[in-house]
């Protein structure tokens, strides 16, 4: 089994991407969503809130992305608490998954550069766009521009995640050409984990 994971910034469709492969019948493991689930745990929920100052019986996520967001620290204590327990979570995910019946799992993550997971990943596919595409979308989405702005600060700009990607897919049209993009990449990461020539 081959792990490949996709990356990008919030905003460039990735997940759009990592729906593709879901509907094509691929595996995708999606590290947000595993997030998600830790944090609606009440020891991890305790753990963070006493770290961030934050009231114990109810770990508010949207309160937690605003103040996380704006200061660094904080940030970063999150961090140290939560990815540990996402990698593990991954791990074991993948785990179960030895023998599965098909030979690739995606692996969907903002963060797989930042967090180094890259290392543990056969190939790693970025989504990319035009940073005033991104900034539309995230504006659609109801985030107002400082929160679009401490958002993609606190991840590596993607210029650098496309110089370390294998693949790159550029997230500049529509859906339907993102949906086209990601089939097509798809052959390539086949074709590349089969070493079979271009």
């Amino acid at each position: 089994m081959r792990v490949v994971g996709i990356t990008g910034s919030i905003g460039t469709g990735k997940t759009t991407v990592a729906g593709v492969f879901r509907r094509m019948g691929y595996e995708v493991i999606d590290l947000d969503e595993c997030a998600k689930r830790l944090l609606e745990g009440r020891a991890i929920g305790r753990e963070i809130a006493q770290a961030l100052g934050q009231p114990e019986d109810h770990l508010d996520r949207k309160r937690l992305a605003d103040v996380v967001f704006s200061d660094e620290e904080k940030l970063a204590a999150l961090e140290a608490i939560l990815h540990p327990r996402v990698i593990a979570a991954l791990e074991g995910r993948l785990e179960q998954l030895k023998g599965y019946s098909k030979d690739i799992v995606f692996v969907d993550g903002p963060l797989i550069f930042e967090k180094g997971l890259h290392k543990r990943l056969d190939l790693v596919l970025v989504v990319s766009a035009e940073d005033r595409l991104v900034e539309e979308r995230l504006r659609a989405r109801g985030m107002d521009e400082e929160d679009v702005r401490r958002r993609r600060r606190a991840q590596m700009p993607l210029k650098e995640k496309e110089k370390l990607a294998d693949f790159v897919i550029y997230n500049n049209g529509t859906v339907s050409d993102l949906e086209a993009q990601a089939v097509k990449c798809l052959q390539e990461i086949r074709r590349k984990l089969d070493g079979t020539p271009e």
